[in-house]
């Protein structure tokens, strides 16, 4: 199961100064609808290290998933490793203005006996707004049932139209078609 990992990666990223929250299926899981998920996803902020300073210490306590980590974090900004458990994680780099406000939302939760931090369900919509995938609209309907009136959707539709004006999107429309729907 991915929880098991958590506490062995964030642990780790702990003791390094390293912010971090968790996303995707985990925290689709804390704040929507429990699906399957394999893997463990997180954002980290990296105050102190360059992308190069971070695959070098991750190397040093985990299994780098790719031959090049190097190479593959300056392309894609994330390091994906894997915990002795050969539970694969996901490392995403923290790079826009906006996460760093995400960071600031972030909440320490215990879930499965495990405590971590975990985005707010508000920056998950955001962030699962803006992928193209079906599966992610599908999580957000979940969050939207679970959370309804705790929500802020002040909050998500002002990041949401920065990024739809960024990324020539129409997520406002999306989101706002979902929550006409409860």
């Amino acid at each position: 199961m991915p929880t098991n990992a958590l506490p062995v990666i964030t642990n780790f990223l702990e003791k390094y100064g390293i912010r971090y929250f968790v996303i995707g299926g985990i925290a689709n899981a804390i704040w929507g609808d429990n699906r399957f998920t394999l893997d463990v996803d997180l954002k980290v902020l990296v105050d102190d290290f360059s992308p190069a300073e971070l695959v070098t210490l991750l190397e040093q306590a985990f299994t780098c998933r790719v031959s090049n980590p190097h190479e593959f974090v300056q392309k894609t900004f994330v390091i994906p490793i894997e915990t002795e458990q050969k539970i694969p994680v996901d490392i995403i780099l923290a790079l826009l203005p906006y996460e760093e406000q995400a960071f600031e939302h972030a909440k320490m939760v215990t879930y499965l006996d495990v405590t971590f931090r975990v985005c707010s369900a508000e920056d998950l919509i955001i962030q699962k707004s803006i992928s193209k995938r079906a599966k992610d609209w599908d999580d957000i309907r979940g969050i939207l049932i679970r959370q309804g009136d705790r929500l802020n959707h002040t909050y998500i539709l002002d990041w949401l139209r920065q990024f739809d004006a960024m990324l020539e999107t129409e997520t406002v429309k999306h989101y706002q078609e979902q929550c006409q729907h409860f």
